[in-house]
């Protein structure tokens, strides 16, 4: 995912990206706010390039 925002319901509870078994890669400014977990991976790849 390049860009963009995945925003919770502000209830400090969910995932913003759940991935199992595959690869995600985010870079360019992707926002993930208002939830508890903001990526979780499972037995996959994740990659991030610019976060901060």
């Amino acid at each position: 995912m390049t860009g963009g925002s995945i925003t919770g319901m502000g209830n400090s509870q969910g995932t913003g990206i759940y991935a199992a078994g595959d690869d995600v890669t985010l870079s360019g400014g992707v926002d993930i706010s208002r939830v508890k977990t903001g990526v979780y991976a499972e037995k996959g790849t994740f990659k991030m390039t610019g976060g901060r």
